[in-house]
């Protein structure tokens, strides 16, 4: 296994981050959930982590603001961008602001996997 590593995952259906906590925290890793973008801006706030995956699309915050705000407090973290939706112009906003890819759900425990190895 890669190192353990610090993720936050951010989605407002709270089935799908849990399925993506247990996963993650499965292999080893230390996972920190949010449901809003609020809650996700208040865990970097009070913490850093290696790698957030970030729903795209929820209410309040979108996932392109939450973005910009993860960008603000802690630069140094990768954001993956995580949507159900065909959100064309959200997911160019999203790699303007230095999203590193997108996944789409159904997330792969495979697919995330390697996206971890590269990141680890």
């Amino acid at each position: 296994m890669a190192k353990a590593l610090k993720i936050l995952v951010v989605d407002d259906d709270v089935d799908v981050a849990e399925s993506l906590a247990d996963i993650l925290e499965f292999d080893g890793h230390d996972v920190a959930l949010a449901h809003s973008g609020q809650e996700a801006v208040r865990h970097l706030e009070e913490r850093a982590f290696d790698i957030a995956f970030l729903d795209v699309v929820m209410p309040e915050m979108n996932g392109v603001d939450c973005l910009c705000k993860i960008n603000e407090l802690r630069p140094e973290t990768k954001v993956f961008m995580v949507t159900g939706y065909s959100v064309d112009q959200l997911l160019n906003q999203a790699a303007d602001q230095g999203a590193m890819g997108v996944l789409f759900k159904p997330v792969a425990a495979t697919r995330m996997r390697e996206i971890l190895r590269t990141c680890a």
